[in-house]
């Protein structure tokens, strides 16, 4: 089972492919280049393998939060290649990478997000994704993770979409998941 992983929601540009054990990756640099950038970089990390988007089954991408123009510059790739080549789509949120392979059974996992925190709050099994500042981060009851995007990033996620696809969990369409209004929201609530 070959997996395409897509994340473009960050400041770098994510692809790998994970192939059984073996993944290889690619990470493009700083700035926000991504619509440029994303298809070389699958384009490259398919000439590595000797592959072709054909030899792909599942693709996966990070549907949120962050970038609102990176979240759907990945969604919109992996939807058309998975919709033209008839393949399946998982889609992944950052914060469930963050929280991924945290073995409390009540924890908060957080990322920054410029002003704010994005985070996860797990209690039961349950999930509840919020948008929280550092104080109430601080004040909470229960254990806090910072998480980054180098915190252990790549094994987290290639971990979470091989126990997803192997649980079947694929979605028809990958859609965007804004934690908060996009800029041209907030400016016309202003008017």
């Amino acid at each position: 089972m070959r997996i395409l992983i897509i994340d473009a929601t960050r400041d770098r540009l994510f692809v790998a492919i994970a192939d059984g054990e073996l993944a290889v990756k690619s990470v493009k640099g700083e700035g926000k280049k991504h619509l440029a950038a994303l298809m070389p970089a699958i384009d490259g990390l398919l000439k590595e393998q000797s592959l072709a988007l054909a030899d792909i089954d599942i693709l996966a991408a990070v549907n949120g939060p962050g970038s609102f123009t990176g979240i759907r510059i990945g969604i919109a790739t992996a939807n058309a290649i998975a919709n033209a080549l008839g393949k399946k789509l998982i889609d992944v949120n950052y914060l469930d990478i963050a929280a991924h392979g945290i073995k409390d059974t009540e924890f908060c996992a957080a990322i920054f997000g410029g002003h704010d925190y994005y985070a996860v709050r797990v209690k039961d099994g349950g999930r509840e994704y919020c948008i929280m500042t550092e104080a109430e981060l601080s004040a909470l009851a229960v254990p806090v993770y910072k998480r980054n995007e180098d915190s252990d990033y790549f094994d987290s996620i290639l971990s979470l979409v091989r126990e997803r696809a192997g649980r079947g969990e694929f979605v028809a369409e990958l859609r965007p998941n804004y934690f908060k209004p996009s800029q041209a929201e907030r400016l016309t609530e202003q008017l």
